[in-house]
């Protein structure tokens, strides 16, 4: 019965060391994050031209579901749902005539699924592109789904500046809900 108690005891530790290691490299992983989103606004503040492939090329924030992730160029190899949210190469850039960003982000439950809260936005609600020293402010005007084809339909007033964020629809795995925003606002940041 000793025996037994002892090798409870060393599971029951073993295990939460496990969980510590886990939690403590997740939260290393998000103030990382966070540092590199700092880094690319003082860098945006400070106008610094030079842009490697690893750095961000914009922000996105979303406050409802307190998300503000770094994006990538188009051209980086980082620029994938793989390991983040991706810029589709249809886009047109926030700074551009009638422009439509368009990203696309994984839900779910894994370590790249930066869009697992998405479902929670409605009609009104905002999401903020910070890009080229100017805070973008989108108003979502849309929200629908669409079966999983390969390719999206994307309903939106050509004569205004959108976002579209694309996701997988909540428990549904195969469909995707598409999230229309329009600029309502430009600010200097």
């Amino acid at each position: 019965m000793y025996m037994i108690r002892k090798i409870g005891l060393i599971l029951i530790f073993l295990s939460s060391l496990y969980l510590l290691t886990v939690y403590l490299g997740k939260r290393n992983i998000i103030n990382e994050e966070a540092e590199k989103v700092q880094e690319f606004m003082e860098a945006e503040k400070n106008d610094d031209e030079f842009v490697e492939e690893e750095d961000y090329f914009m922000i996105l924030e979303i406050p409802k579901i307190k998300l503000k992730r770094g994006l990538y160029g188009l051209n980086s190899y980082l620029n994938n749902v793989n390991s983040n949210l991706e810029i589709l190469s249809s886009s047109n850039m926030p700074d551009t005539q009638n422009s439509n960003l368009i990203i696309a982000g994984h839900s779910g439950n894994s370590d790249v699924s930066y869009f697992k809260n998405l479902y929670k936005l409605e009609n009104n609600d905002y999401c903020y592109i910070y890009y080229k020293g100017y805070k973008y402010i989108y108003q979502i005007v849309n929200i629908y789904n669409q079966k999983k084809t390969g390719t999206i339909s994307i309903y939106k007033d050509n004569d205004i500046k959108t976002i579209t964020l694309i996701t997988c629809t909540l428990n549904n795995d195969s469909m995707q809900t598409v999230y229309i925003g329009n600029l309502v606002k430009i600010e200097t940041y």
